[in-house]
């Protein structure tokens, strides 16, 4: 697969939300890389993901994607691109 970025927001399961456009989702063979204000909250590999899905959030209605990792580790990355996140995470659509 070629490196597909992402730019979007972050919230993580422990309160912290970072608004779109200050995170950004890496995609590569391996795996994949949140970053934040270019700080890295996450860098796994694609056996990690136990699973993907597609969210709805806020009073805007905003799209995204819900990663769930087997460390339990939760995070939801806010992008106006879900199905293709979730086509690249081997998640479906």
């Amino acid at each position: 697969m070629p490196e597909e970025r992402f730019t979007g927001g972050l919230r993580t399961s422990w309160g912290f939300n970072a608004t779109v456009p200050f995170a950004e989702l890496t995609m590569f063979d391996a795996g994949m890389n949140v970053s934040v204000l270019g700080f890295q909250y996450a860098l796994v590999s694609w056996s990690e993901v136990v699973s993907a899905q597609r969210v709805v959030g806020g009073l805007l209605a905003s799209p995204g994607v819900r990663v769930r990792l087997g460390s339990g580790q939760r995070f939801v990355f806010w992008s106006f691109h879900p199905k293709a996140v979730l086509e690249l995470s081997g998640h479906g659509a």
